[in-house]
């Protein structure tokens, strides 16, 4: 009788049919992880009546292609993980969750990203890694807030110059992608302190590159830069400690 007023939840390796379809019960949920649950198949429709539900984990093995629309209910999640989950697309109403801080959608098949997703002014962490993304549109500098982005392992070729008004990133990953351009204002994104460009096509960096002084991790083997400039000098980069 206690059941209702649970407000953690981990499923694990569980046959999860019987147990997802009371979970729209728990009212008084904030946490949620299914994880490894071999019958689920696509994304539980019971999580829509979740709608005290802060946290949202779902890493379950390419069971899920898709989110619907439904996902808009849950307005006070704070944190979404869809790891591993076969996703191709990300719907469009995602940008109603204006709460959300964290956004994890790696080892995916997404190939776009929704305009609607640069509407979430308070994400701070964005991880797409291992998916097929092969343009970031626009919008991306609408994210004002985002301090750590993970694209690693996509299709990207450029970085649009709006991407560099993110200006309290800090982290930055974008190794194992096909970019062989990055914008001259690229030095906008001042606050960086881990930049990750390894295994591009980079053929060189923007003039303005040695502004990046905050800079304490930099990579960049496995481009075809034929000068450096000034990398790595502890001069320019007072703070870099690691740079391949």
């Amino acid at each position: 009788k206690d059941l209702p007023k649970v407000t953690t939840l981990k499923l694990y390796n569980h046959p999860a049919s019987k147990a997802i379809n009371l979970i729209g019960e728990l009212k008084h949920l904030k946490k949620l992880t299914i994880e490894h649950s071999p019958s689920l198949k696509k994304y539980p429709m019971s999580l829509s009546f979740l709608t005290n539900l802060q946290e949202l984990n779902l890493n379950v093995n390419n069971g899920i292609t898709s989110i619907p629309e439904d996902l808009k209910y849950l307005t006070n999640l704070q944190m979404l993980s869809v790891n591993n989950a076969g996703l191709t697309e990300l719907t469009p109403v995602i940008g109603e969750l204006q709460n959300l801080q964290r956004l994890f959608l790696n080892n995916n098949q997404i190939t776009t990203l929704p305009e609607e997703l640069f509407e979430l002014t308070n994400l701070q962490c964005l991880e797409l890694q291992h998916n097929l993304i092969t343009d970031l549109l626009v919008g991306i500098g609408n994210l004002e807030n985002l301090e750590y982005l993970d694209l690693s392992s996509n299709q990207l070729t450029t970085i649009h110059y709006t991407f560099c008004q993110l200006m309290k990133l800090n982290y930055l990953n974008l190794e194992k992608n096909n970019i062989y351009f990055l914008p001259e204002n690229f030095s906008q994104l001042s606050e960086l302190e881990v930049l990750l460009l390894a295994e591009n096509k980079l053929n060189q960096l923007p003039k303005s590159f040695d502004e990046l002084v905050k800079l304490k991790t930099l990579s960049l083997d496995h481009n075809k830069i034929q000068s450096e400039p000034d990398i790595p000098s502890s001069k320019t980069y007072p703070k870099l400690d690691n740079f391949r």
